[in-house]
């Protein structure tokens, strides 16, 4: 399924996909005209947007391609791993 055309619809499986697309690349897709804004290249504008603690919500985009607005919704999985010694990691 690629970007919708110049006058289509943008429907709901197209946003779904660009957003799991967005999960998955590690990049924020604009919904309104499907520019990838990639997390690496925008520290300045994720420093607004990652939440190092979790429970903030979405937070407030402006698209660098076609400057409307969007919000996004950052994901966050942590794991653990015990051990009994710290050599134990360095095996």
């Amino acid at each position: 399924m690629g970007m919708p055309r110049m006058g289509e619809e943008v429907t709901m499986a197209w946003i779904e996909e660009m957003l799991e697309r967005a999960r998955k690349n590690r990049c924020i897709i604009c919904p309104h005209c499907g520019y990838e804004h990639d997390v690496s290249e925008h520290w300045e504008v994720m420093g607004r947007l990652v939440n190092y603690h979790s429970g903030d919500g979405a937070g407030e985009f402006t698209c660098q391609s076609c400057d409307k607005d969007f919000f996004v919704m950052e994901y966050v999985e942590r794991t653990y791993e015990s051990k009994k010694t710290i050599k134990e990691f360095e095996l």
